[in-house]
């Protein structure tokens, strides 16, 4: 098939798929191999970045999906389509943080990395699919992991959790009151 024709079959399907693909499951879906396969993704993400162009394609470590770019949200937004606008409190963008730069982590390490309690920001997390279970520690009571998620991902606008800033770039500081 010609490479332009594969385009717009790959176009359509992840139009069609709507969500996040992994682009080893895409490959067998459409009986392409992965070296090939990133090589047209990569080809088609140049040509949505074009200021022409209302869409763009993502990757998000091991996964790709088609996303409305940012640009055209205040159109979008006019045309009443509903929006899910997210708002995070200093607390829970705290706890993404620390789960983002130490996963996979148990609630009691997040809890003692904060002092407080942390039950209901984690369920929140949970909720808005930004942070997953991963596993148990193999630990007494095995306790849940914790992990970052692809909605975190889409959320923070990077392609995977290692184009994160380096932790220890960051200089702390404290605040006194």
């Amino acid at each position: 098939m010609h490479i332009e024709n594969l385009k717009g079959t790959i176009e359509a399907f992840l139009f069609a798929w709507g969500e996040s693909i992994t682009i080893s499951e895409l490959s067998k879906l459409l009986k392409l191999d992965i070296k090939t396969l990133k090589s047209i993704l990569k080809e088609m993400q140049n040509e949505y970045n074009l200021p022409t162009r209302g869409i763009r394609l993502i990757f998000m470590d091991k996964s790709v999906q088609l996303v409305t770019k940012s640009e055209v949200s205040d159109v979008l937004g006019s045309m009443n389509l509903e929006h899910k606008e997210i708002n995070l409190s200093q607390s829970a963008l705290e706890l993404i943080a620390i789960v983002a730069y130490r996963q996979p982590i148990t609630k009691a390490e997040i809890e003692s990395i904060r002092g407080v309690r942390s039950d209901s920001i984690i369920q929140r997390l949970l909720d808005l699919k930004f942070i997953k279970t991963v596993g148990r520690k193999n630990v007494p009571g095995k306790p849940y992991l914790y992990g970052t998620t692809e909605e975190f991902l889409k959320f923070s606008n990077i392609e995977k959790i290692s184009n994160l800033p380096d932790y220890y770039s960051f200089k702390i500081r404290e605040v006194s009151e």
